[in-house]
């Protein structure tokens, strides 16, 4: 196998019932500790992991290597630091328990010094719905020595620590795990914390999201509980942590990783991250401790406030100048490196520099590594990291886009200091999508259509910074459009409907033609008084105040045309449309026939007389070229029923 199943939420009535055999896939890479648990609610022994690594101890069947004992877990009430060796409980016997919501420190691998990935199957009934963690404050005399709990994921799938912590204000908002495969394989703690992970997911670390099996730390100001449930599972096949930190991972969040390396791939990182309402002290919701790994000789990094060093630590948004202590030790002297990372996501006028106590030299760290010899001598905080980012006033001008012209909305924005300007613009997702360095003028985005835009400003080489959003309004053309029937009659009310298909349209002006009668309804009805040809006109108007308008011509007939028996041609007769306004009327009969032809307008006048026609052949051209648009009728008699029919002008 190289991947691990899971049972997903258990809803409704449904249930699992029975033993299920539970397999936890392990990535090779180095051999170290790890911290793993068991979904399984029964209480097993070790013996359920011995058939898949092997387990050290004196009375082990596979022996002890020099005593040296492969398992522990952690008792929060042992009196001293929670680095301290007294706060660990070695296996004594293959046949100790491991027991529910307890996490272990196991040794992991099936070589000397590298692993295969390995897979590690329990069976039994596996835990589901509520399930209670609880965690233990013992009070000791040492607060940040106390309330360490070692605790594992307890179902047979993935869980948000969100959902788990459900804010329980009791328990710190970190977790804490352990990547044997970090550091060069000397490992490291790792941690996670209001959304930040050091090292990020994907280059070791973990998250929010915390795998099947995986055992991991958390601190709790007094003794409480967690509460399990099966909503708090969630989909995925998060890696279970063992993964080398070999990936630079980008991110949008505003914060930078200050990174150690060390000869033989040592690699150790501290992050600090922008977090309103933070101090520069430990805050238990967007804090995380530095915790020594299980070699102490492993080198390490942090940032260090009076007693507090931290993995992560979260500080109000830097309006002027900060400065926090860093601390670098190790167990193996050397030349050593201090890096910057993900530094692109703080604000780019930013001047981060390293100031080293030893020798007081600065080093720009955005442009330069820091490279020094460290030696395990050292154990204080050696360095100080110095930011700053001074306040930057701009003038900016909004041009917003029109109706005539909706893709021209247009920012510019200008520094007000002497310049000159670095300027970055970015989408509303953060996208970079124009940048201008060094100019000495103002900087403009162009041709926008609408959406909220942003641009940060800094003046070179001052450290300063303004980072400004703005918004293009949407231009919402409006289409105007509508259809009705052509004619109407006086005798039948001169009633004319009107089906609106405009686009794009919140208002609605109707103008039915007549002098008489507006409406500002959707689809309105018009009863017309009188006989007329009438252009209507509908304006439409947008969101954004656009408009546009539609005509129509409808024709309204009198009584004198209504009186006009409107059929449909004979057989004989055929109308045949020339274009331009022209029509061709013909016809062949067995015998020679009288026709007569009248031409009126649609109030019933008459416009053309174009006589009788004695003949079997009937051939009569109609020209209407000189008429207005509008629909004209052509009177036939003398077939011994008579016949009309429209003609349309239009231009």
């Amino acid at each position: 196998a190289t991947n691990t199943a899971r049972i997903a939420q258990i809803t409704g009535t449904g249930d699992i019932i029975g033993n299920v055999n539970v397999q936890r896939h392990t990535p090779g890479g180095y051999t170290g500790w790890a911290l793993l648990g068991t979904p399984i609610s029964s209480t097993l022994t070790y013996q359920a992991w011995d058939d898949d690594i092997p387990i050290s101890c004196s009375s082990c069947p596979d022996g002890s290597a020099g005593g040296f004992k492969s398992i522990y877990w952690y008792d929060e009430t042992a009196v001293g630091s929670y680095s301290s060796s007294a706060g660990y409980m070695p296996i004594t016997a293959i046949t100790n328990p491991i027991l529910p919501n307890r996490g272990y420190w196991v040794y992991l691998g099936n070589g000397q010094t590298t692993t295969t990935p390995i897979v590690i199957d329990v069976s039994g009934p596996v835990r589901k719905f509520s399930n209670s963690i609880p965690l233990t404050k013992t009070n000791t005399g040492s607060p940040g020595d106390d309330g360490w709990n070692l605790i594992h994921n307890p179902y047979p799938s993935p869980i948000k620590w969100s959902s788990l912590r459900n804010g329980n204000t009791n328990v710190d908002n970190a977790i804490y795990g352990y990547n044997a495969d970090l550091n060069g394989g000397k490992g490291a703690s790792v941690s996670y914390v209001n959304g930040i992970s050091s090292p990020a997911v994907g280059a070791g670390g973990i998250g929010d999201t915390i795998p099947m099996c995986q055992g991991f730390q958390v601190h709790c100001s007094n003794t409480t509980t967690l509460t399990a449930l099966e909503s708090y599972k969630v989909a995925g096949n998060p890696v279970f942590l063992k993964m080398n930190q070999n990936t630079t991972v980008p991110t949008n969040q505003q914060l930078l990783r200050l990174c150690l390396k060390g000869p033989s791939n040592f690699l150790d990182e501290t992050v600090l991250y922008i977090q309103p309402g933070a101090t520069d002290n430990f805050d238990a919701e967007y804090d995380a401790i530095k915790l020594t790994g299980q070699n102490p000789n492993a080198p390490l990094i942090s940032l260090q406030n009076g007693v507090d060093e931290f993995q992560i630590n979260g500080v109000s948004p830097i309006t002027s100048t900060f400065s926090m202590p860093v601390k670098t030790k190790t167990g193996y002297n050397g030349t050593y490196t201090i890096t910057l990372a993900n530094f692109n996501s703080f604000p780019s006028g930013a001047c981060i520099t390293l100031y080293d106590t030893y020798n007081g030299s600065t080093t720009n760290l955005k442009t330069t590594n820091y490279v020094f010899a460290l030696n395990s001598s050292e154990t204080g905080a050696r360095f100080v990291l110095n930011i700053t980012i001074n306040p930057l006033d701009i003038s900016a001008a909004i041009a917003q886009p029109n109706c005539i012209d909706p893709t021209n909305g247009r920012i510019s924005v200008v520094g007000n200091s002497a310049g000159p300007w670095n300027y970055f613009w970015k989408d509303v997702n953060g996208t970079l999508i124009k940048s201008a360095l060094n100019k000495t003028t103002s900087d403009t985005l162009n041709n926008l259509s609408g959406g909220v835009y942003s641009v940060e400003i800094n003046t070179v080489g001052q450290c300063d910074n303004k980072d400004s959003t703005f918004e293009i309004a949407t231009v919402d053309l409006v289409t105007a459009q509508f259809t009705s029937a052509d004619t109407s009659y006086v005798e039948d009310g001169g009633l004319v409907v009107f089906n609106n298909s405009s686009t794009n349209s919140v208002g609605n002006t109707w103008n039915f033609g007549d002098g008489l009668g507006t409406s500002s309804d959707v689809n309105p009805s018009y009863n017309y008084l009188s006989a007329g040809i009438f252009t209507v006109s509908l304006i439409t108007t947008s969101n954004s105040g656009c408009t546009d308008t539609a005509y129509k011509s409808v024709v309204v007939i009198s009584n004198i045309v209504t009186s006009l028996n409107h059929q449909k041609l004979p057989e004989s007769l055929i109308i045949k449309t020339l274009g331009d306004n022209e029509f061709l009327l013909q016809g062949i009969y067995d015998k020679e026939v009288t026709l007569g032809f009248k031409l009126y307008d649609a109030l019933g006048k008459l416009l053309m007389n174009y006589g009788n026609f004695n003949s079997n052949h009937i051939h009569l051209n109609i020209n209407l070229n000189q008429y207005h648009t509008g629909i004209y009728f052509l009177s036939i008699t003398g077939t011994g029923s008579d016949y009309t029919i429209k003609l349309p002008v239009s231009r």
